[in-house]
């Protein structure tokens, strides 16, 4: 599946706010989340795909809809911290290609910590 959609400007975090996600993300996202509350292990959502095919938005959208469901939402200084250092990295890391006129050439491994405390 492939999300991309053209947003009109720089594709950032806060870019995405306004973008419905899509069925199919949101239950992967909120099943994760699920896991990782009933298990206590630590889940992990893998984007591949060829270059062009929306890994850099997804990934984007997936982040906002971690934020969303697990709480705290994209108001939290976590999320803010988040997207200005996504932001300045893909900035460093973008370049144009014949496909794509803002690739992001760079991998992205994003760690969130999300904890669960139970009584």
């Amino acid at each position: 599946m492939n999300g991309y959609q053209d947003v009109g400007n720089p594709l950032t975090l806060t870019s995405t706010r306004n973008v419905p996600i899509m069925p199919q993300l949101l239950r992967v996202v909120q099943d994760a989340v699920r896991q990782q509350s009933e298990t206590g292990y630590p889940q992990a959502i893998i984007l591949s795909g060829t270059s062009g095919s929306g890994k850099t938005y997804t990934s984007m959208l997936v982040v906002r809809q971690l934020f969303d469901v697990a709480g705290g939402g994209v108001e939290t200084d976590a999320f803010k911290h988040l997207a200005a250092a996504f932001t300045v990295l893909r900035s460093l890391g973008s370049a144009k290609t014949s496909s794509n006129s803002e690739s992001t050439r760079i991998v992205s491994c994003i760690f969130i910590l999300l904890l669960f405390f139970y009584y």
